[in-house]
């Protein structure tokens, strides 16, 4: 039970883990459609979210002395993918910001929110809390743990099921009521869980999920 080969220790350890992700995530949520900095708010929420990221971090990196190590990609080995996704990414942003500005696809919950109230203070909000510390803590549930505890064996078939089931769970967590977005949601998903896959290094999915957070803010 106290080791990633435990299933029943990883089910329980795992839901722990979700139940800490939603509760933070109605806390950013409320901190967000404040739409001011409010101090007597903002600090005890700001201790919740960084004892819980401190929580995800502390768990994954003592859990990985239980796995094999493995080569991880860098940005001196492998600059032209590094560079090649950077670039993929940002034009898929732009892409989307295109659709929106021509209402093909909908504004979110909180894209709607931010230019209702477009203020200083609430784009910062928006910079830190969802841009950093959500896309950090859904890489942790999505990634980290997920392919840790639940797609360990390195077989085709196991890869290519915690892909989907990765890319179907990232768009869960994002917790957009939208089919259209729930879609968006997964193919971005499926770019992570293929990049980590590939890659090995967690490190460079969380780059990814800030590296869209941020320009899904900006390009409002």
């Amino acid at each position: 039970m106290n080791t990633p080969k435990s299933f029943q220790g990883n089910i329980v350890r795992y839901s722990v883990y979700l139940v800490i992700y939603l509760f933070l995530y109605a806390c950013i949520y409320q901190v967000i459609h404040i739409a001011r900095v409010n101090w007597l708010i903002d600090i005890p929420i700001l201790i919740f979210v960084l004892l819980g990221l401190f929580f995800y971090t502390r768990r994954y990196n003592k859990e990985q002395r239980y796995f094999e190590k493995k080569t991880e990609i860098t940005l001196a080995s492998d600059y032209k993918l590094i560079v090649g996704a950077t670039i993929l990414l940002i034009a898929f942003r732009l892409l989307i910001a295109y659709f929106q500005f021509k209402k093909y696809v909908p504004f979110t919950r909180n894209q709607l929110f931010y230019l209702q109230h477009e203020n200083n203070d609430l784009f910062w909000l928006l910079i830190i809390y969802q841009g950093l510390f959500l896309s950090i803590m859904q890489q942790f549930l999505g990634i980290g743990f997920f392919f840790n505890y639940f797609f360990r064996k390195q077989t085709f078939f196991h890869a290519m099921v915690g892909i989907l089931m990765s890319a179907l769970f990232f768009a869960f967590l994002n917790l957009q009521f939208s089919l259209l977005w729930f879609i968006i949601n997964f193919a971005f998903g499926y770019f992570l869980a293929l990049f980590y896959l590939y890659s090995q290094s967690f490190l460079w999915t969380i780059y990814f999920a800030i590296l869209n957070s941020i320009f899904w803010i900006i390009l409002l």
